[in-house]
């Protein structure tokens, strides 16, 4: 896992794949801001696919130029399933591009599609075929699951049998793996040593799918029932549980890249608030969702500009102020600890 402190000797090399998370944290506020009208989801939607395009240039010179730091992250148990961040940033970005041309959306969702389902049945089947450490199980395991259920999540528009029985499967798999995953990632937290500081953040991972879950559910039947219910407050539960401090870290603990982990579950969570709020007439879920709304939103933008501020300050302008050094996730436990 790359941390953002981890000076390298270029822009390339230091590339992670965690930035796409800016991808798919933007293609889900896109859906919940229009609420508030299309220009709002225009203006966030171009913006995703600008980014997811610069992105992909950008990843494919590391390809090329170090093509072994690829193949590391790649072969690595735990760097592997931040391919998955791509596949779901890659899914959601032809969800933008459907209403404006269907049929290239049509063509980019089976592509993406297929590279999803080839990724995530290779890496599924490495964890079956090889003994797995149990330290390893991580809320990163979750990745994978996003990508898998954004496949029927992106794909319903599209209508058509076919569609529709490919939507039920994904929906089926990524159903079993979340439950399956949850448990196994749950009680690695609660029975094995604790997770590394850089790693605290990835705890709301754990919620993402949850969310998911929800609006393909909603999708599929239509309607508010129990078993929405059962998943849609599942995420939000979570959410309490896993991101309680997550303003406190961000403002007073020194930043990771790692902490982009924070943004696309939080904003899947929002956009399943905003399909929930159109499907109840309650109105506290209107309330829930623009809180959400404002979180998810604020919380990119502390991502957003201490990222910027390193890249530019690092790469671009090298006589550019520095991010201020701030107190570690460690040393914050150490004195919380020591104050006991």
């Amino acid at each position: 896992m790359e941390t953002i402190e981890n000076k390298q000797p270029n822009f390339l090399q230091f590339f992670p794949l965690t930035f796409f998370a800016v991808v798919s944290s933007l293609s889900s506020l896109a859906y919940a801001w229009s609420y508030f009208g299309n220009s709002f989801k225009e203006a966030i939607s171009f913006a995703a696919v600008g980014l997811f395009i610069i992105f992909c240039i950008l990843f494919l010179l590391k390809w090329i130029k170090y093509p072994q730091l690829v193949k590391q992250d790649f072969n690595h148990p735990i760097g592997v399933n931040l391919y998955a961040i791509f596949f779901t940033a890659f899914l959601l970005v032809t969800g933008l591009v459907h209403p404006y041309a269907p049929q290239l959306g049509f063509v980019l969702w089976i592509i993406a599609s297929i590279a999803t389902f080839v990724f995530t049945y290779s890496l599924f089947t490495r964890w079956i075929s090889q003994q797995q450490n149990v330290l390893h199980a991580l809320p990163g395991w979750t990745i994978p699951i996003f990508c898998l259920l954004d496949i029927p999540l992106t794909g319903w528009s599209y209508g058509g049998a076919a569609v529709h029985e490919i939507g039920i499967f994904f929906f089926v798999a990524g159903f079993l793996l979340t439950f399956l995953v949850f448990i196994l990632v749950f009680q690695r937290l609660i029975f094995q040593e604790g997770l590394a500081a850089t790693l605290q953040p990835t705890l709301l991972l754990l919620a993402g799918p949850f969310a998911l879950l929800y609006s393909n559910y909603q999708q599929i039947v239509g309607k508010q029932d129990l078993t929405a219910d059962f998943f849609f407050y599942s995420s939000i539960f979570l959410l309490l549980l896993l991101g309680r401090k997550l303003f406190f870290l961000l403002v007073k603990v020194q930043f990771t890249i790692t902490w982009w982990a924070t943004s696309f579950p939080l904003a899947a969570i929002t956009a399943a608030a905003f399909r929930f709020a159109s499907h109840s007439d309650l109105p506290g879920a209107k309330i829930v969702l623009f809180i959400l709304l404002g979180v998810s939103s604020l919380v990119f933008l502390m991502l957003f500009f201490p990222t910027l501020h390193y890249i530019i300050s690092h790469f671009i302008v090298k006589e550019c102020p520095k991010p201020e050094n701030r107190i570690s996730l460690t040393d914050y436990k150490a004195s919380v600890m020591s104050s006991k």
